[in-house]
Parts: structure tokens; sequence; C-alpha cells
């Protein structure tokens, strides 16, 4: 009875895990859509609205989903309470504290690190095309990620269970 119990356990344990990779890989693809909202609508708001960037952060933020409305939030906080230092350097730390965590890949925070960098102080159009480029990236990292998904889904899950029941043929 108790070797029945721990074959379960094993076999629910792995399944579990390949579970917990499919699950990360949605979770990036739903904080890239989010990054992708994000630009969409920091360049509506500079280019039309001629907002502010404290004022497009706050706007922007209240339209987008977590973790991406928590960063924008602390980062328009941050420029409000006047810290010293430059956007990008703001924008780069909190990055670092809100987004860390959330599935996302090293190559998405340095890209979102570039756009970060270079936000505040050009004119609006350069910033515009430093958005536009940041989108391109990002939607390119979104369909990547949903290929991805797409692909490896089922390999994982099988895995998970497949690890599962080799190990109890292994084990007893």
């Amino acid at each position: 009875m108790l070797k029945l119990l721990g074959a379960g356990l094993t076999i629910a344990s792995c399944s579990a895990a390949g579970f917990r990779v499919c699950a990360g890989m949605k979770q990036r693809i739903r904080v890239l859509l989010q990054l992708r909202r994000m630009a969409v609508m920091l360049s509506g708001e500079i280019t039309c609205a001629n907002a502010a960037m404290e004022e497009a952060f706050y706007r922007v933020s209240q339209r987008v989903e977590d973790p991406v409305r928590t960063f924008l939030g602390h980062v328009r906080d941050r420029m409000e309470a006047g810290e010293n230092g430059l956007l990008g350097d703001i924008f780069c730390t909190q990055m670092e504290k809100d987004l860390k965590g959330w599935g996302l890949k090293k190559t998405d925070l340095e890209s979102l690190g570039t756009l970060g960098s270079q936000l505040g102080y050009l004119d609006v159009q350069m910033q515009k095309k430093t958005l536009d480029y940041y989108l391109e990236q990002v939607n390119d990292a979104w369909l990547l990620a949903v290929q991805e998904y797409r692909e490896k889904e089922k390999l994982f899950r099988c895995l998970g269970i497949s690890a599962g029941v080799f190990l109890v043929i292994l084990l007893y």
C-alpha cells in the first residue's frame, strides 16, 4: 500500500513539473502581450496626447495588467518623488525588481531596458521611433514564444508523466 502511494506521488510530482514548465511558457506569452500593449499605448500617449512621461506611465498603467501595471506605477511613483537619476536608471532598476520571476528571458529584459534608457530625453519623433523599434522586437519575441509553446507543450507534459512512470519502474 505504501509503495503504491509512493508510486502515485512520484508520477504526480513529475507530471506537475512538466505542467509547471508549460505554465511558465504561458506566463511569458501573457507578459509579452502586455508589454506589446504598453508600447503601443505609450507611443500614442507621447505622440498624440503629447503627455509627459509621468502622466503617460500613469495612463498606460491603468489599461494594462500585472506585472506591467505594477512596474509602470512604480516607475511613475519614483519619478514623482523626484528621485535622483535618469529615467533610464529608474526604469532599469524597477524593471529588475518588478519583472524578474515572470518568465521573461534575458533578451526580453535587455530590449525593455534599452527602451527605458532611451525614453524621456529624446524628442517626440525619436521616442516614437524607439517605441516602434521596441514594438517590433516584443512582437517578434511574442510570436516566437507562441510558436515555441505550441511546439513544446505536449512534449513537456508527456516528458513529465513519462519521467514519473520511469522513476516508478526504476525504483520499484
